[in-house]
């Protein structure tokens, strides 16, 4: 199921056939099913997005509650009638464990000292004479640059490593709106490295922590439901994921 296709669904079916069909997509996706991992990965940036505040600028006091859509209220209060603890716990919302304070800022990143400058050369005389094409560095004061606007251009960018987006999204300290730039760059978070690390960063807000538990893998669930520096919610939701992967053991598969 594509994104679309999950997120379309989920808004306009009846609330007990939209939490069933959460609870299947965990269950495969528990399982190590392509095809849940893929619709698992669809479920978290359809939560992402429905999560992400309106506007989170790097001039506000960072927020200290990031307030869940109402459909996802919804489908909590379903989940937890249904009896689905997984369901429901990643559908729940909170601050993220640890966060700046309410008049914080993430310190100011230096201006690069140099770009490097590419010339066109060699039978390439597309470009017009004297035109140069300039790129800067991702040095680490880019990397750490405070602005979100900052950091979705540089995600966008052709020349970004994935090593560079992980020292993005395993800075502490850290600020909601980045996290939201990351997890909403759909180049990106197709990465398990880089969900990885924003799942086992306490800046990172708890509802994209429990929005991508789901895609994260067994052994990096273990360690959250026994870690002392995560939100009590996201250690119940870990658990609850665990135990579904353990009961998919138990029970013997057939495809047919």
């Amino acid at each position: 199921m594509q994104r679309s296709a999950v997120g379309s669904f989920l808004e306009q079916a009846d609330l007990a056939d939209a939490v069933l069909a959460i609870d299947q997509i965990l269950q495969a996706s528990r399982r190590g099913r392509a095809a849940g991992a893929a619709s698992a990965l669809a479920l978290a940036a359809w939560l992402i997005e429905l999560r992400r505040p309106p506007q989170v600028r790097e001039d506000k006091p960072e927020p200290r509650g990031l307030p869940a859509s109402s459909r996802i209220g919804e489908l909590r209060d379903a989940a937890t009638q249904a009896a689905l603890p997984a369901t429901a716990a990643i559908l729940c919302d909170a601050p993220a464990e640890r966060r700046l304070s309410r008049l914080g800022r993430l310190p100011e990143a230096l201006a690069p000292s140099r770009a490097s400058i590419e010339t066109p050369v060699g039978a390439d005389q597309r470009y017009k004479e004297g035109f140069m094409r300039i790129r800067l560095r991702p040095d680490d004061r880019l990397l750490t640059h405070p602005s979100p606007i900052m950091a979705r251009r540089l995600l966008a960018t052709r020349w970004l490593s994935v090593r560079e987006v992980l020292r993005m999204a395993s800075r502490r300290p850290s600020s909601a709106a980045i996290a939201f730039e990351i997890a909403s760059s759909d180049r990106w978070i197709g990465h398990q490295r880089v969900r990885e690390a924003l799942v086992q960063n306490p800046f990172t807000p708890t509802a994209i922590v429990l929005s991508l538990l789901p895609t994260i893998r067994e052994t990096t669930l273990a360690w959250l439901a026994a870690a002392d520096l995560v939100h009590p919610l996201v250690r119940q939701a870990a658990i609850a994921l665990i135990a579904i992967g353990a009961r998919s053991l138990d029970t013997p598969q057939t495809d047919c």
